[in-house]
């Protein structure tokens, strides 16, 4: 109900930050809350953090998101063969690819290789500072660069154990 009134002013504020470059702190802090999973709880590794962050920096992640995925779709910059993070594509897609690729080679009695790459929390090992280097050796907008570059600038935590908040820790990549 109150749509009409908070998105001219959301708007602005999101407008604001992108123009700017800057995303502020408020955005960048995640409480992270540890969840346990199977096995001893005193293991550290038996736990998987869930950080919740600003709804602001989601709602303004989704934009910017969507805003690059259609760019670099646009400039031909995604592979047609890349089914990871991509909307409408899953692994069960991929897997009807391939399968169809064997096929045809066992008809066509040839021959059919795949390479697969599972790299463990691949996310968590991008080196910020190499990626924000190639953003405009794509012909991405400086404002978007810099904007990015702000996102992933100066980012910190707080741990959250049984409602008691930790000092903020900084994070970097």
């Amino acid at each position: 109900k109150c749509a009409p009134e908070l998105a001219p002013v959301l708007t602005r504020l999101f407008r604001l930050s992108y123009s700017a470059g800057i995303v502020p702190a408020s955005w960048k802090t995640a409480l992270v809350h540890p969840i346990p999973k199977k096995g001893d709880r005193s293991n550290p590794s038996n736990y998987r953090p869930i950080a919740i962050t600003s709804l602001f920096s989601k709602i303004m992640k989704s934009i910017i998101n969507s805003q690059l995925l259609r760019y670099l779709h646009g400039q031909g910059l995604l592979s047609d063969k890349q089914y990871g993070f991509r909307k409408g594509r899953s692994a069960g897609d991929l897997l009807a690819y391939l399968t169809h690729c064997w096929a045809q080679a066992i008809e066509s009695k040839g021959e059919a290789l795949a390479v697969s790459l599972d790299i463990a929390k691949a996310f968590d090992r991008v080196r910020h500072k190499a990626l924000l280097s190639k953003l405009p050796s794509y012909g991405l907008p400086e404002k978007l660069c810099k904007w990015v570059t702000s996102f992933l600038a100066d980012r910190s935590i707080k741990v959250v154990v049984d409602g008691e908040c930790s000092e903020t820790q900084s994070v970097d990549a």
